[in-house]
């Protein structure tokens, strides 16, 4: 199944908060957050302050993300 990139800006932009208020352009290893981006560390740092450092947990969530970006 082929997806036209040329209409992905439009469809995703609001998931940028910064985007409303700045031209970002810092597009390095520091680029803007996505709303997704800032939730998924947020309960990261909230399952960080109640249960410590989980070791096993982040790496299987690092694996699962590299077989889901291989899969891409």
């Amino acid at each position: 199944m082929a997806v036209s990139v040329d209409a992905l800006p439009a469809r995703i932009r609001h998931r940028f908060p910064i985007f409303d208020r700045l031209v970002y352009i810092n597009s390095c290893s520091q680029g803007a957050l996505s709303d997704a981006v800032r939730d998924a560390y947020a309960r990261y740092l909230d399952d960080w302050d109640e249960h410590g450092a989980p070791w096993e947990y982040w790496v299987e969530q690092l694996d699962a993300a590299r077989r889901s970006v291989a899969g891409l």
